[in-house]
């Protein structure tokens, strides 16, 4: 609330001077009147005191009121300078939550990616073992159908069949009776055909 104005000093007051003009006795001289000077009044030292605190209490008014003007600007300042400091904070945590939220999915989908392979793997290692399995099972049953195949024809190198034997008996004995024709020939024995001498 602005103070009121400081009552204004008294104004001083000078000398006046009132020139009369007479003309008694027709004489027709002018006299002047000076009229007596006034005494100056005097203040009331109390008076003066209250226009002296008065005037100190204007100055503070005045020194109060540029206070108020800057405190005001600094406040004014502060507040927008509160406001920009809100709004970077704002961005600032919007900006962080975006960055968390774009990395928790891509490592979900990383993780998503990873666990299907993994699986992927374990299908494929099945698989080969299943195939590996297989294979061993195959190169066994092999080994006994060799086993087997080789066993029945040692077996059969070794026990000859009735008709082999047949035969190596005929060749034995024909050969036998040649080598006895032939010998008796050379010693000029006749050989009937039933072989007897």
């Amino acid at each position: 609330m602005a103070m009121p104005t400081p009552p204004p000093k008294p104004p001083s007051r000078g000398n006046s001077q009132q020139m009369t003009k007479s003309g008694e006795g027709g004489s027709g001289e002018t006299r002047v009147t000076i009229p007596p000077q006034p005494r100056s009044r005097e203040v009331h030292p109390a008076v003066t005191e209250f226009q002296n605190r008065y005037a100190q209490m204007w100055d503070d008014n005045e020194e109060l009121r540029a206070s108020n003007t800057r405190l005001i600007n600094e406040n004014e300042m502060l507040r927008r300078l509160d406001a920009e400091k809100t709004a970077l904070v704002s961005s600032l945590r919007q900006t962080l939550e975006d960055s968390q939220r774009s990395t928790e999915e891509r490592l979900s989908k990383q993780e998503h990616h990873f666990r299907e392979r993994l699986a992927e793997a374990e299908r494929a290692k099945e698989r080969y073992l299943r195939y590996a399995v297989s294979i061993s099972t195959d190169l066994k049953s092999c080994i006994a159908s060799l086993e087997a195949a080789d066993n029945t024809a040692m077996e059969m190198a070794h026990t000859p069949s009735d008709k082999q034997l047949n035969e190596i008996d005929a060749a034995i004995a024909e050969a036998t009776h040649h080598a006895v024709d032939q010998r008796a020939a050379s010693l000029g024995v006749p050989i009937s055909k039933s072989g007897e001498a």
